[in-house]
């Protein structure tokens, strides 16, 4: 057996994208395989932001309610087989790299007959070959950038198609306006089928109604679920939804939006019985309690005050700007970014200034990162000092030691490469060096 970092080697040398959009080819190499994703049942995500938070409460409390789950979610923070797991847990790597060598064999075959896959559809069908393999009960299905032509849209017949908050991102590919992003997403959603969608801008709202009832779908509306006392603190959120009393383990008032989807999906799942169970309160409570999403304003540590958040495009700059005020306002943080070249900077950046007292840049250790000086010059052209660090580590070092001089918060924001980094870096003791 080869090993594991030969696989993900192997993984990494497939092209990132195709030039043409089509489901022909994942549906090739699921073919090849003995189509492992007939024999499974799935929830199908898709959205812009949230759908990495929804995916994992969703599979927390599935968990709970005693089934095997799968997860399939993207990109990973700081190891690859985050992106698929079992029971919560990302697969271990025997099972990944036997699963790969059958993968990777049909995708040779297929090469040689001009059928040229791409890397994000090699993973997909890595995900179906393994979920199927572990004999998962469910499967949460988070979708890469797209819907229509994603290589997890497959799939044949989800027990429900889930779209979350709807913005601006990946608009080289999706498209430069909200409905042209919105009318992409909704390519996931399936005839006769069953649609929940998160609150929405209203021009996503009309399309995504649309679209489901050209489906004849029935559609499950997040903006009708009512959470009342509504509480924040740096260690929990809490809420009270007909009469229980909630906490969830993900903070930052966005996630209430995240929580409304999550519970509209239960009402579906519960009203329809496409489960063939119902979910318990217990299961509930659990679930939410116990979810766990790595890099979305998560608190790495109370002290120091230590804060990861993966804020990469316009909303969830904006999001994060609000969740600081509101978890600690009476503080400015200092802030450690740095973001990829290939997304629309100075619209996500603009809505973090004033949030910092300093702000200090990095260049992140991928190819497709800005430089510590472009995202510098980005800040300093609005008004706002930020201080150039060249690499991660480098930047870490300065950025911590001035937390602790100033007895602050530091905040990792931007990118989830750059999340990855840091938390790889502080999980080898980089706080005790």
């Amino acid at each position: 057996m080869k090993s594991y970092q030969n696989a993900i080697e192997e993984i990494h040398s497939m092209p990132r994208f195709s030039d043409k959009p089509t489901l022909d080819r994942i549906g090739k190499i699921l073919e090849s395989l003995g189509n492992p994703q007939k024999d499974l049942k799935f929830i199908h995500v898709a959205g812009t932001n949230g759908k990495g938070s929804v995916c994992v409460m969703l599979e927390s409390i599935l968990r709970n309610s005693g089934l095997k789950t799968g997860l399939f979610i993207s990109p990973y923070v700081c190891r690859f087989e985050e992106r698929i797991q079992i029971n919560g847990k990302p697969v271990d790597e025997k099972t990944f790299v036997s699963a790969w060598e059958r993968v990777y064999k049909n995708i040779k075959v297929l090469q040689s007959k001009g059928v040229i896959v791409n890397e994000f559809e090699a993973v997909t069908a890595l995900g179906m070959e393994i979920f199927a393999l572990e004999n998962c009960g469910i499967v949460v299905l988070e979708t890469g950038l797209g819907g229509k032509w994603d290589a997890t849209n497959v799939i044949e017949d989800p027990l429900c198609t889930v779209i979350t908050s709807i913005g601006f991102d990946h608009t080289a590919v999706l498209g430069n306006t909200i409905s042209e992003i919105t009318t992409e997403k909704c390519g996931i959603i399936k005839e006769n089928g069953i649609t929940v969608t998160a609150p929405q801008r209203s021009k996503a709202l009309e399309i995504i109604r649309k679209k489901a009832k050209d489906k004849n779908n029935i559609i499950f509306f997040a903006q009708d679920v009512e959470l009342d006392d509504i509480e924040y603190s740096i260690r929990k959120t809490y809420f009270t939804y007909k009469g229980e009393r909630f906490s969830l383990n993900l903070l930052g008032s966005y996630q209430i939006i995240n929580v409304k989807t999550v519970f509209a999906t239960l009402s579906a799942l519960n009203v329809t019985k496409k489960l063939g169970f119902k979910i318990t309160l217990e299961s509930v409570h659990k679930g939410l309690d116990e979810a766990v999403h790595l890099a979305r304003f998560q608190v790495y540590s109370l002290n120091p005050l230590i804060i990861i958040d993966g804020a990469h495009n316009p909303d969830g700059t904006a999001q994060l700007a609000k969740t600081l005020h509101k978890l600690l306002p009476d503080e400015k943080p200092i802030a450690l970014c740095g973001m990829m070249a290939d997304k629309k900077i100075e619209n996500s950046l603009v809505n973090l200034k004033g949030v910092f007292s300093k702000i200090y840049t990095v260049t992140v250790d991928n190819p497709r990162t800005a430089t510590d000086e472009a995202v510098s010059k980005i800040f300093m052209d609005m008004g706002q000092d930020a201080i150039m660090c060249g690499n991660v580590e480098e930047g870490l070092k300065i950025a911590l030691k001035q937390a602790e001089i100033e007895g602050k918060p530091l905040v990792v924001c931007g990118s989830l490469f750059l999340c990855g980094e840091v938390l790889n870096k502080l999980e080898n003791n980089f706080l005790k060096k």
